[in-house]
């Protein structure tokens, strides 16, 4: 059915957590076993990093898609890792997804939680299927669907439901702070979390959320003072405070191999 989606942001295939899932199935024989016609080594030894990035990004679509279909907030009932595991076609990928914090495994009540999964996955699908409940009322009463006379009042339906269809775009489920994750895992100096993650909610910087995190990947590889000592790392709220993304910085000198 047209209604029947989930989200996928764009930027899925950069993000570290995906990177640590990739990181864990590539050195599990188990993994290369279940991917392959026969190998017993690791899956690292014949594919590169990309490649195992691709296949957890395809098996994580399997496991939201499921959770969407067959939970109402995300949360599998009666079930372990394992039936993660199933669920993707992959085995140990339940535990590498608890392993970076898309899931959690809740022994005592027998079920799996993906966290979040209600604020990002729902919400939208719940007003897709308002707007087609509403279609069908409409043709079960014989109205014609690009208009409705209810109560004497005649009503453009079509224009109605592209205004709300707008105001759906204008209408966001994430709390602000859906990338802040990422940014903290991969920014090298920890300090004032809650300090920083209330700077990007006011800042709205899961907008940009990627040209941060890339700014600040190239950066830890590059800029002279960030490697040569920490200190003169800005704290994570500074850094977002004063638009740390947009500095300039001295890139170190790479050393030279003897003999060439």
């Amino acid at each position: 059915m047209a209604g029947d989606w989930i989200k996928m942001r764009p930027s899925l295939l950069t993000s570290p957590k995906v990177n640590g899932i990739a990181r864990i199935l590539e050195g599990d024989q188990a993994v290369s076993r279940a991917l392959s016609t026969g190998f017993n080594g690791h899956m690292k030894e014949i594919v590169t990093r990309d490649v195992m990035r691709y296949v957890t990004v395809a098996a994580l679509l399997k496991v939201w898609g499921a959770a969407n279909e067959h939970t109402r907030d995300g949360v599998f009932r009666n079930a372990d890792l394992s039936d993660i595991d199933d669920i993707a076609g992959i085995p140990g990928f339940g535990v590498a997804m608890e392993s970076v914090g898309w899931a959690v495994y809740d022994h005592e009540e027998g079920t799996v939680t993906l966290p979040n999964f209600s604020e990002y996955n729902t919400c939208g699908k719940n007003r897709s299927a308002e707007r087609q409940r509403r279609y069908r009322e409409r043709k079960k009463h014989g109205s014609d669907v690009t208009r409705d006379v209810t109560d004497g009042v005649t009503r453009d339906v079509t224009s109605d439901d592209r205004e709300e269809k707008r105001r759906d775009k204008n209408i966001s489920c994430s709390s602000g702070d859906e990338r802040f994750a990422d940014f903290w895992s991969i920014y090298p100096r920890k300090i004032g979390k809650d300090k920083a993650l209330a700077a990007w909610k006011r800042k709205k910087l899961d907008a940009i959320a990627d040209q941060i995190i890339e700014h600040v990947q190239i950066r830890i590889r590059r800029d002279r003072q960030w490697l040569e000592d920490q200190k003169y790392i800005p704290h994570p709220t500074t850094f977002l405070n004063r638009g740390g993304w947009k500095d300039e910085y001295e890139v170190a000198e790479r050393p030279k191999i003897q003999g060439i």
